[in-house]
């Protein structure tokens, strides 16, 4: 073998081994913040910092009960009010080393918010301490989906946890009529399953998330994903701005905006018709 050829296999086998060292490190960022979520969905943690892990509503609604009383006000009379009631849920994380499990974490959330027509829902952990966490990076300014965008989707579907599939964004104007509203989706090639639901899509190249895989059918390539636009409106709803970069006003503040909706009982009455959960 003469010289240049020898050099030739080494630069080759270096760019190899800096490859397997990179698909590695991406493959553990993805598991770190991958979440099996209740009894068999998917979840992602997209902030460490504030501990919230975003998942599907049809992966929690059981969780969420509205009960109705009658209560005595205050001249004497009585009326009814719709309360919510809300279940802690119970999410978990599966870390391997090869191909042994190494460990297994379970945590209790609280769900803080949800939007039922768009299928999303904010849980926050209630522990402080979170060992082998690390959050999704969020899209940059700016970022918008495009056809044929080659993409990485984490999961657990059929309870295989922390599950990697790759595709392709088919189509990104998938509109879909839910209760009185339309919504726009990205449509996948990816193989999703019952239990991908909540679960991550990860630009394949930048690895930073920016969908959240919706509905599926099993057997074939046409699935759906929750795009980054609805998503962000979702946690803007919810004073989240922070999470993407410095804002002028501080979540206290925005929340503060937003408090005269709750005030009245009248208002918290009108809130449980809606089917967003605001917190």
């Amino acid at each position: 073998m003469t010289d240049r050829s020898s050099t030739i296999v080494v630069v080759i086998s270096a760019i190899l081994m800096a490859s397997m060292v990179a698909l590695a490190d991406m493959s553990d960022d993805l598991q770190a913040a991958n979440m099996l979520v209740g009894k068999g969905c998917s979840g992602t943690l997209i902030s460490l910092e504030h501990r919230l892990i975003l998942t599907a509503y049809h992966c929690i609604d059981d969780a969420i009960k509205i009960e109705e009383r009658e209560e005595r006000l205050p001249d004497g009379t009585y009326r009814k009010f719709r309360r919510e009631k809300k279940e802690d849920i119970s999410v978990a994380q599966v870390h391997y080393q090869d191909w042994r499990i190494v460990g297994r974490v379970n945590f209790d959330t609280e769900i803080v918010s949800w939007d039922k027509e768009r299928d999303l829902a904010l849980l926050q952990f209630r522990s402080t301490t979170l060992p082998f966490t690390k959050a999704a990076r969020l899209p940059p300014p700016g970022f918008t989906e495009r056809p044929l965008m080659p993409i990485i989707v984490m999961g657990n579907p059929l309870g295989q946890e922390n599950t990697i599939t790759r595709g392709i964004i088919a189509n990104v104007n998938r509109i879909m009529e839910i209760g009185t509203q339309k919504y726009r989706y990205v449509q996948l090639d990816a193989v999703i399953a019952p239990g991908s639901s909540g679960g991550a899509v990860y630009h394949a190249t930048d690895h930073f998330y920016f969908a959240m895989t919706a509905a599926g059918f099993r057997g074939v390539p046409i699935n759906f994903a929750v795009p980054w636009r609805v998503i962000k409106e979702f946690l803007e709803d919810q004073c989240w701005h922070e999470l993407w970069g410095p804002t002028e006003k501080t979540r206290e503040e925005c929340l503060m905006a937003k408090a005269s909706i709750y005030k009245s009982p009248l208002a918290m009455d009108r809130q449980q018709e809606n089917p967003k959960g605001d917190r």
